[in-house]
């Protein structure tokens, strides 16, 4: 059995006995005292109470970016260390569920079963058959090319958003890993010299999205040999200094910047408003790209809605 706190007490909470797997529809699932579950069939793990699950979040722990003390954990099933700002998922089914029912899914419409194959008649014996019956031809309509809405293109029958070069773009994601991949893409096709500055170890970046020969700067309070480092309070100073001399330098370039959310918690949000008003202004009369992620669970809807003002494109 599980079990819940409810107003001071240990209240007992019976696991259940049995259920179908959504993936596999298999009987016979396994339910585990911590609030999850697994099918023994094809793995696939669930929550069965939340409440439970919340329970066993961890209290604490070690960076394994910056290897220091003060780790945060959400009820979402996310973290982020509070000194380097390097966010990840402490529980990841907790995590993916929540994602799930705060972005909702739509219910698969049933599909009527197709109707059973008819034989082909056969032809009058009376008649004699020179040759083998063959259905006639079913006539195929031509595949119509989908028109597909300003800043999309269409992947394997799928739409997929893709950066526009001379835009700013505010791009929301809760751990930045498709933005990467997003513009990798886009300077490579476009041939573009970039700048990415992140809160993420730059050895990573290039390991994880092949962007050797890119300038990575890491915004760290942190120290280190052989990688270019940049402390979030120095706005002035250090970063936007770094962004105009290279807008500056080479025209239609490309420039990441992430996290956002670090550079709010070390300054202000007043702070880091104007800050971006006055690169993507840059960006705009130099031709460059700029790219920004967002975490919208961090940030609060009224700061959100007074980002995106600033940027091209927000998505």
């Amino acid at each position: 059995m599980g079990y819940a706190m409810r107003k001071g007490k240990k209240e007992t909470v019976a696991k259940p006995k049995g259920g179908k797997c959504s993936q596999c529809k298999n009987e016979g699932l396994e339910f585990f005292d911590d609030g999850t579950g697994k099918c023994p069939n094809c793995s696939y793990t669930f929550l069965w109470n939340r409440e439970i699950a919340l329970k066993h979040k961890p209290s604490g722990g070690v960076c394994s970016k910056c290897k220091k003390h003060g780790l945060d954990f959400y009820n979402d099933g996310t973290g982020k260390c509070s000194n380097c700002g390097y966010t990840f998922p402490w529980r990841r089914d907790l995590h993916e569920k929540m994602r799930r029912e705060s972005a909702g899914r739509e219910a698969a419409p049933a599909t009527a079963p197709a109707p059973p194959i008819q034989p082909p008649p056969a032809p009058p014996q009376h008649q004699p058959v020179t040759q083998p019956y063959a259905p006639p031809p079913v006539p195929i309509a031509p595949v119509q090319p989908q028109q597909m809405p300003h800043g999309q293109e269409v992947s394997h029958g799928a739409r997929r958003k893709v950066l526009e070069k001379g835009h700013t773009h505010l791009i929301y994601e809760e751990i930045p890993d498709r933005v990467f991949s997003m513009f990798s893409l886009l300077i490579s096709e476009e041939k573009l010299p970039a700048v990415i500055i992140s809160t993420i170890f730059p050895a990573k970046i290039r390991k994880n999205y092949n962007f050797e020969g890119i300038d990575i700067i890491w915004l760290t309070e942190t120290s280190i040999e052989n990688e270019r480092t940049m402390k979030p309070k120095r706005l002035d100073f250090e970063i936007s200094k770094t962004l105009i001399e290279f807008m500056r330098a080479d025209q239609e370039c490309a420039i990441l910047l992430e996290g956002l959310e670090y550079l709010i918690m070390e300054n202000s949000f007043q702070t880091i408003l104007k800050f971006v008003k006055k690169i993507n202004d840059l960006a705009s009369a130099h031709n460059a790209t700029v790219v920004m992620p967002v975490n919208p669970r961090t940030t609060s809807e009224k700061e959100l809605n007074m980002l995106k003002r600033e940027f091209d494109r927000g998505w």
